[in-house]
């Protein structure tokens, strides 16, 4: 069923702003994910990296920094719903745009209430900022709250797998080495089965990573929860085996 009456057969993917907005804003006020997982999917252009149908405009960015910011979407289970549109839509945005919505990440990351949420946005910021999120990462190390701060090592881990710039490399290698000494045995375990995933890549042999950041310490293992609760991808969280691409 389609809440906005906007979605036909001839118009599957229909959606107007004005629309996205209203519908996002309902379902924060109402605490329905379902709704704004509809929302999200029938908005997106789902360009991912690729060339977008369209520049998001400054009126959707505008809106998404004020509602990352808002406690009642950082307390709403199912919030992630509506961060993943970050990379549903990365190529969309401008590099000004990012930047904005890098700070309201930065700002909002620790007090989101839903798991999933720390789990996407590390993801965006290791995948899609890559090096631009390290200085964000290498802050929310120290975040007070353990849950959040154990999917920092995953975002670090991304930067050194993406990245073919060998002191960003090494400097994100660095910092989850680091965080094997943190007080958190969530955070401990989550910062070396980055690292086992990080040596195991290098026994491989890298591509065209480049050379830079050797990896020692931390034993691999199955990644799977960190201190925030276990982090599922099949409710919602997108196949790490691939993504779709393009508007569906």
């Amino acid at each position: 069923m389609d809440p906005t009456g906007m979605v036909t057969d001839e118009n599957p993917f229909g959606m107007e702003l004005g629309d996205f907005i209203r519908l996002c804003s309902n379902a924060i006020e109402s605490k329905d994910s379902e709704a704004l997982r509809y929302a999200v999917t029938h908005f997106a252009q789902l360009c991912y990296d690729k060339t977008p149908e369209a520049v998001a405009s400054d009126e959707l960015v505008a809106f998404l920094d004020a509602t990352f910011l808002s406690k009642k979407f950082q307390e709403l289970k199912g919030s992630y719903q509506l961060l993943r549109i970050l990379e549903y839509d990365w190529a969309a945005f401008t590099e000004p745009q990012r930047d904005l919505l890098l700070q309201a990440i930065e700002v909002s990351f620790e007090n989101f209430r839903d798991s999933m949420a720390w789990f996407v946005l590390s993801d965006v910021m290791g995948e899609f900022y890559r090096e631009k999120a390290l200085p964000t990462l290498m802050r929310l190390a120290s975040a007070k709250n353990e849950g959040p701060r154990s999917m920092v090592p995953h975002g670090l881990e991304l930067i050194a797998n993406e990245c073919s710039d060998s002191e960003t490399r090494s400097a994100a290698i660095r910092q989850i080495v680091n965080m094997k000494h943190d007080k958190s045995p969530g955070v401990r375990q989550q910062a070396e089965e980055s690292l086992g995933r990080l040596l195991k890549g290098d026994e491989g042999g890298r591509d065209d990573k480049g050379a830079g950041g050797k990896v020692e310490g931390g034993k691999g293992s199955k990644g799977g929860k960190g201190a925030g609760g276990k982090v599922e991808g099949g409710k919602g969280g997108r196949p790490r085996g691939g993504r779709r691409r393009g508007k569906r």
